[in-house]
């Protein structure tokens, strides 16, 4: 009886020591189910937070390879206008030099140019302070003139009416081709320049006291327009013509000067014609 009793206590004790483990069980399944939701939520999360870095990360990739591009691009730039920026220095001293020889060649130009004002101011002074009267004139299209004459032959211009001690006068230019060989294969064809004054007596006009000689001393001149020195001074005798001309109703006296005071191309290769005109 006792054994028996025995193994019932026993036997009780036993069970008794099995009846927690469900229970334990129970809630080892409740803490895996929570840990396996908890740890579900966590790796979404965790995805979420994946996503979003590789996305950042590709994103500064993309950036960085733009803003090495536009680095390179800047560099390359720069580096050009360094290059230009170290020729400045040679080219500020190819300018200075350019510059100091204007200045050089405006210089001498100047004081040339000063010299020849200063002589033609001396010449037209002594022309001034002379006691004998004077006139200056200018005549337009000469270089037209002679090549009128080279085509027709000869060729006359008339300067405008002047006044000139107490006589109305007019100064003609007689422009005259002509070969110095009869052989026309071996001849040189020359421009010579002839000088004409006709003086009329008009109502404003004093007594023609010059008329009454059949001759009259003058000066004639030619003024270069860049170097006085070249200026050509030339005595003439103007004879006057046994007959007077008739023109517009006055009665002209025509004197002549002597030919050949200039050969006319010398107008033009000597640079007395200035912008097509010339003074006497």
């Amino acid at each position: 009886m006792c054994s028996v009793l025995l193994r019932w206590l026993r036997r009780y004790r036993s069970l008794n020591k099995l009846d927690p483990v469900p229970g334990q069980l129970h809630d080892l399944t409740d803490r895996f189910n929570e840990f396996q939701t908890s740890s579900s939520d966590k790796f979404k999360e965790l995805s979420q937070k994946l996503d979003k870095n590789e996305a950042f990360l590709h994103n500064l990739e993309s950036d960085s390879v733009q803003s090495a591009n536009l680095s390179a691009q800047r560099i390359s730039t720069i580096e050009a206008s360094l290059e230009k920026l170290q020729e400045v220095p040679a080219k500020i001293d190819e300018i200075k030099k350019e510059a100091a020889l204007y200045h050089n060649v405006t210089k001498e130009d100047m004081g040339h140019t000063l010299k020849q004002v200063q002589g033609l101011e001396s010449c037209y002074r002594k022309t001034l302070n002379s006691s004998r009267p004077r006139q200056l004139v200018r005549f337009y299209k000469i270089a037209q003139y002679i090549k009128n004459a080279e085509e027709n032959g000869e060729e006359d211009t008339f300067s405008e009416p002047f006044f000139i001690d107490g006589h109305t006068g007019q100064l003609r230019l007689h422009f005259s081709h002509h070969a110095d060989s009869k052989d026309t294969h071996l001849s040189v064809w020359f421009y010579f320049l002839s000088v004409w004054f006709y003086f009329c007596t008009g109502s404003k006009d004093s007594h023609p006291t010059w008329f009454a000689r059949e001759s009259a001393d003058v000066t004639l001149s030619i003024f270069h327009p860049l170097d006085f020195t070249r200026d050509i001074h030339t005595s003439a005798n103007l004879i006057r013509f046994s007959w007077p001309v008739q023109k517009k109703m006055e009665c002209v006296y025509r004197y002549g000067a002597f030919a050949n005071m200039l050969d006319a191309e010398a107008l033009l290769k000597d640079g007395y014609v200035d912008d097509d005109g010339i003074r006497r």
